[in-house]
């Protein structure tokens, strides 16, 4: 990866969490606000594999940490997690060749945005946050779930964007074992 993709990679970065901490952080539905940062390392981990997916959830997630009055680093870890698995995913199902993958973005949105705000809620919980058990997580999965679906194909253009060019931005499966 050349600086040329990272620069670009750094600023969707931060357009997103920006958007996330001025506009969304104020949008709310019945007291739960969309969270849109999962939709980065969702997208990377699609485009550029596990690595560049795990990479992209630390650093939004650092980046979100430091405004979050929440454990430090628990939005980094999660978003580490999400982007290495479906990162990890796309690598050995070959789910992102050729733009296969651009009309399931709104349901892998929805579906691992959701599932990102449980295992964040999970992991506050182990970490003694009381903040995190006095939730309505229904209403919290509902709202991302569905802003997560409208605008994943938008993060999604931003990130194919910053790659550049899809079918160079992740490592060749040629030689790999298979599951």
């Amino acid at each position: 990866m050349n600086a040329k993709v990272v620069f670009r990679i750094i600023l969707v970065m931060i357009a997103v969490v920006v958007i996330q901490a001025s506009i969304m952080i104020n949008l709310r539905i019945d007291g739960a606000h969309p969270e849109i940062v999962w939709l980065l390392p969702i997208a990377a981990g699609l485009l550029g594999g596990a690595e560049m997916g795990a990479a992209v959830g630390f650093f939004s997630g650092l980046a979100l940490d430091c405004l979050l009055p929440t454990p430090f680093g628990l939005t980094a870890f999660v978003g580490v997690l999400l982007g290495a698995g479906i990162g990890l995913l796309a690598e050995r199902t070959g789910l992102a060749d050729d733009g296969g993958v651009w009309w399931m973005l709104p349901a892998l949105g929805a579906g691992l945005s959701a599932l990102s705000v449980v295992a964040y809620d999970a992991f506050g919980i182990v970490l003694g946050e009381d903040q995190f058990s006095s939730i309505d997580l229904v209403v919290i999965v509902g709202v991302v779930a569905v802003v997560g679906a409208i605008l994943m194909i938008p993060v999604w253009l931003a990130m194919s964007w910053a790659v550049g060019s899809r079918s160079g931005a992740r490592r060749s499966r040629s030689g790999e074992a298979s599951w």
